[in-house]
């Protein structure tokens, strides 16, 4: 994994600085010859190294890149935090579900057994 984490962070430095220079996951798959899969992994572990690797989600700069400022970096991951947010509330969503969902499934099968 190393050596992917290097060539991965190679080509970003080379290419992808900042994010008018972003490459997608499929891009750097292809110049790195794994998959976009293995691409993200790469990508998370580098970001746990202290990489500051950003992702860009709209159009026409989707992709991957280093920032060339501390602003740039900053602005592009507000999407990282609206992402936190939704998921939050997902997650206080379904937690506050699971016990009428349960108790509304229990009585159920209590019916049907009866």
């Amino acid at each position: 994994m190393e050596d992917l984490k290097k060539k991965v962070l190679n080509i970003l430095k080379a290419n992808c600085n900042g994010r008018q220079n972003a490459y997608t996951a499929t891009r750097l798959a292809e110049h790195v010859g794994i998959s976009e899969r293995v691409v993200r992994k790469v990508i998370h572990e580098l970001r746990q190294e202290r990489v500051p690797v950003i992702s860009s989600p709209g159009w026409p700069y989707s992709g991957f890149f280093l920032p060339t400022s501390e602003i740039e970096a900053r602005q592009s991951m507000t999407h990282f935090y609206t992402r936190f947010q939704q998921m939050h509330e997902a997650i206080d969503g379904i937690e506050a579900g699971l016990k009428d969902w349960f108790s509304d499934q229990e009585k159920l099968e209590l019916k049907e057994s009866a």
